[in-house]
């Protein structure tokens, strides 16, 4: 009966909030694979609507993107390295750069009639 108890109440409140840095850490990582899957779809998305000359340009700019994104938040949280809420932050970086990625991306995919910063073909 106990147990059936806490079952319930577990069910009902739902999974309990993290209480460690490893737990912490392990739900930024999984946030920011969430919004890389997320960005991947929109990227595709795209490249699939875009001819050969626009798809490469848009792949460079990806590749340039992923780079700056990375180097940006490591040079953003140089202040924690060595410290255990290091790699949370860094991934809570990533994917907050990853978040502006995707409204880029899909301003893109939905340009208005007229807009010239959008690719067309």
């Amino acid at each position: 009966m106990i147990r059936r108890a806490a079952f319930l109440l577990a069910f009902v409140c739902g999974p309990a909030a993290a209480q460690t840095q490893v737990e912490l850490t392990s739900r930024a990582a999984d946030a920011l694979t969430a919004a890389e899957v997320r960005m991947k779809g929109v990227y595709d998305g795209l490249a699939v609507k875009y001819g050969d000359d626009s798809r490469e340009r848009l792949e460079k700019a990806q590749d340039a993107w992923e780079q700056y994104r990375d180097r940006q938040c490591v040079f953003e949280n140089k202040g924690t390295e060595g410290g255990t809420i290091h790699q949370m932050l860094l991934y809570k970086c990533l994917k907050s750069q990853t978040d502006r990625r995707i409204a880029e991306l899909r301003r893109q995919e939905n340009c208005e009639e007229g807009d010239l910063s959008c690719v067309r073909d």
